[in-house]
């Protein structure tokens, strides 16, 4: 009888040692489970900065570059009627100098332009070409390349009045440009500054279920009551 006894207080203690395995390794998955997705939204969250940050930065590289104005006026000559010269007029807004200022009209460099520009400068250059009062500025405007380096050292090419192309080393030190890029349009104010995040709040824990430890107790009872009914 006392082996019996034995044997199955043996078996109770083995069932609830299981038991409470299970319930540790089931919580630590759980644990391990809000875990990973706490540190996956941690590590979106600075991918997002990151990338707002470069978008900052860039936007602060085209800054200057996107304030240089250009554009096309016809003025018709005071001594042949009829006849007209293209003049390009560029202005630069900003409270920084531009510098190696390099212009080229269709293929041509023109050497009396100037070879930079101050804060607020605007100047009127003539163009090597005549025309009549009635022809479209436009045309003239596509066949105009303008090189300069901004404040900061970077070197810019405005080609037909449209968009920037930041220069860039090429190979054995060879001059490339970048690809076209849109100029920052409106008004154009400091980058706002990204500030992280606090830190998401831990996950409320789940509730785990009652039913293995209910399970448990309703099993070592039943136990119990047929040693002792069996004792009996």
């Amino acid at each position: 009888m006392i082996a019996t006894v034995v044997a199955v207080v043996g078996a109770v203690v083995t069932i609830g040692s299981l038991v409470i395995s299970y319930l540790a390794h089931r919580h630590q998955v759980q644990r391990a489970v809000v875990l990973d997705q706490r540190e996956a939204r941690l590590q979106a969250q600075e991918e997002r900065l990151e990338a707002r940050a470069r978008v900052a930065d860039r936007r602060n590289d085209l800054t200057q570059a996107s304030m240089i104005e250009t554009n096309i006026t016809v003025v018709p000559s005071g001594i042949h009627e009829g006849s007209a010269t293209p003049h390009l007029k560029i202005t630069n807004p900003s409270n920084q100098a531009i510098l190696d200022l390099r212009i080229t009209y269709a293929g041509h460099h023109i050497t009396d332009a100037p070879k930079g520009l101050g804060p607020g400068d605007r100047r009127s250059i003539p163009l090597p070409v005549t025309t009549t009062p009635s022809d479209d500025p436009t045309s003239f405007l596509l066949q105009l390349v303008i090189d300069f380096t901004d404040a900061s050292g970077n070197r810019w090419r405005k080609e037909g009045g449209v968009g920037l192309q930041q220069g860039a080393d090429g190979r054995n030190g060879e001059p490339l440009w970048l690809p076209r890029e849109p100029p920052i349009v409106g008004l154009i104010t400091s980058p706002p500054s990204y500030a992280a995040p606090p830190a998401p709040a831990p996950a409320a824990p789940r509730r785990r279920s009652k039913a293995p430890l209910l399970a448990t107790v309703v099993l070592l009872l039943a136990v119990l009551a047929i040693t002792v009914w069996w004792l009996a």
